[in-house]
């Protein structure tokens, strides 16, 4: 191993505060598409645009819950389960729910989760339709709609996220560039605190084990 590798393994045993902020690439072990892959002949940014899903609502509903239907069967990998273990606060991009189910508590989803759907006509919230063309309420048969955080909209419970950072020891990134606004400026949060910024690109079904475990 690298000296920095070491140091950062040591930082990580140390931290009492660990926060972790996670993207698609920790759940690319698990079996699940990274942002650069195609599904359907859409890039998976392409179909969680906005302007495309409110123009297109059907087809993105269908192209959504094979999605979601696809990350259901998924399991958590080595990487969920070792930040579980380790009690680490989770702040994650994915809508996968991989960090609960791997038992992970302290977890905000900054753009909701693919598990639920709510109704556009009458607001009733509905978990996630079985079949691809099942996306109409049951209570009005209005047009449901997953519950999430699509392209150019708020992401959600950003205070709290920034309250953890702001009491984090030690941040982990991994999986993700965070390349957009409002989560590309989190990590200067913690920075400014002086928490030590360790960054995990790839293979982190390898790296946050041995990271954070002995």
């Amino acid at each position: 191993m690298r000296p920095w590798q070491e140091a950062a393994r040591a930082v990580c045993r140390r931290a009492r505060d660990l926060v972790a902020i996670t993207g698609a690439g920790i759940s690319v072990d698990s079996g699940l598409p990274d942002a650069s892959q195609v599904v359907r002949d859409y890039q998976m940014q392409g179909i969680f645009s906005s302007h495309h899903a409110h123009r297109h609502q059907r087809e993105f509903c269908r192209l959504y819950t094979e999605l979601a239907n696809r990350w259901g069967a998924a399991a958590p990998n080595q990487a969920h389960l070792a930040l579980a273990r380790r009690h680490a606060k989770i702040i994650t991009l994915n809508l996968d729910g991989l960090h609960t189910q791997a038992g992970s508590r302290d977890v905000i989803e900054l753009h909701g989760s693919l598990r639920s759907f709510r109704c556009l006509q009458c607001g009733a919230r509905h978990s996630q339709p079985d079949e691809l063309t099942a996306c109409v309420c049951g209570v009005c048969s209005g047009a449901l709609w997953p519950d999430v955080v699509l392209e150019g909209e708020p992401v959600r419970h950003l205070g709290l996220a920034l309250e953890w950072l702001s009491f984090a020891d030690a941040l982990l990134i991994i999986g993700t560039s965070l390349s957009d606004n409002p989560v590309r400026q989190l990590p200067q949060i913690a920075k400014e605190n002086g928490a030590p910024v360790i960054v995990v690109n790839r293979r982190a079904d390898d790296w946050v084990p041995y990271y954070l475990e002995t």
